[in-house]
């Protein structure tokens, strides 16, 4: 893979992580605001082992994607 496809999957990366991170907002903020007048404990307990899945998701590919970036920065 070349340097510049390189990048362009970094960018693709970068964008979906923004998307997901800003989705992770927005669902954090409805099951914090209206968890107990909308779900059962159950729904809300499984809302928020599914939330943190995906802030573990985006957190290890901004992790990967730095790395990348690094490496082709030329850091070691």
């Amino acid at each position: 893979m070349t340097i510049s496809e390189e990048f362009r999957t970094a960018h693709e990366d970068v964008s979906l992580n923004i998307s997901r991170a800003h989705g992770l907002v927005n669902a954090l903020y409805f099951v914090i605001q209206g968890s107990d007048e909308l779900m059962s404990d159950t729904d809300s307990s499984r809302a928020v082992t599914s939330l943190v899945a995906m802030l573990e998701d985006v957190i290890t590919a901004a992790h990967d994607l730095h790395s990348r970036s690094w490496q082709l920065a030329g850091g070691k």
